[in-house]
């Protein structure tokens, strides 16, 4: 990897102990780094750990032992207003937009809040969060500005969550299945659109996802956890060619049941789609 190192987990275990009953392992001795700039797929089937992964970065979870390091910063020894102020500097993209929209909350306010959090003047936060509708393809942004998520369409309101998403300009973005909620016709869109916004703001890029084919358009490595575990990671085009662990194999083979022998062609990747949903 090149750059400035932006994630770095040293031998991160999470283990849950429930009175009477066996531990859950979570997550088991994870190794891995991820690059300012650079776009990670971690990829897994539902339960293998993957959203635990992205809480634990984001100092949601405590690993019960290893180092996770964000931003230069041992996420396990910041308390208060020092994780507040490292949380600042990453955001987290849900899989269900609800889930960071509230419902009675103007797309204004909504998209205005990191910048609030960030100490940013009210007077100055409006042209920002103008700014970040157009970008992620809401125009004319002003007409956006008062509505309310049950207003808008799933694609809209995922548009929404990035331009929250990138209005404060963080230096991490873990998007969390971000497409899995939208049809087949709104996912290329979406995905296009975070890759574009990820490129014009140099944003390192942690995509969570099940679908190894997804994986692909998104990213320039993939990490494979199964069980809890890092079970296998390299250049997305290496492990779709010979995956090395069963767990990458299945997925590799999921791909080609859907596609085919041959995984699918990247659909348009400089083209960031904005423009074409509901």
């Amino acid at each position: 990897m090149t750059g400035d190192t932006v994630v770095q987990m040293t031998a991160v275990t999470l283990t849950y102990r429930r009175r009477g009953r066996d531990p859950v392992h979570a997550l088991r001795d994870v190794d891995l780094e991820v690059a300012a700039g650079e776009r990670l797929a971690v990829v897994g089937r539902s339960g293998a750990g993957k959203s635990t992964l992205a809480r634990v970065l984001l100092g949601m979870e405590q690993p019960t032992a290893g180092t996770v390091r964000v931003l230069g910063k041992d996420v396990a020894g910041l308390r208060g207003r020092r994780l507040r102020d490292l949380r600042q500097r990453m955001h987290l993209v849900f899989q269900d937009p609800y889930d960071s929209l509230h419902p009675g909350m103007a797309v204004e306010q909504a998209v205005a809040e990191p910048l609030a959090i960030s100490g940013v003047a009210r007077g100055q936060r409006r042209a920002r969060v103008v700014r970040a509708l157009e970008e992620v393809g809401l125009t004319p942004a002003e007409t956006f500005l008062p509505r309310v998520p049950s207003s808008l369409s799933g694609g809209q309101r995922q548009r929404v969550a990035m331009a929250r998403a990138v209005v404060a300009e963080p230096e991490l973005v873990i998007a969390d299945e971000p497409t899995s909620m939208l049809d087949a016709s709104l996912r290329t869109t979406v995905i296009d659109l975070l890759l574009a916004l990820q490129r014009d703001h140099g944003t390192a890029l942690v995509f969570i996802t099940h679908d190894l084919a997804v994986a692909r358009h998104v990213a320039d490595r993939v990490a494979v956890v199964d069980d809890g575990q890092l079970v296998e990671h390299g250049p997305v085009q290496q492990l779709l060619a010979a995956p090395a662990h069963p767990a990458s194999r299945l997925l590799v083979d999921a791909v080609r049941a859907l596609h085919g022998t041959r995984p699918p062609a990247d659909p348009h990747p400089d083209d960031d789609g904005a423009h074409h949903d509901g």
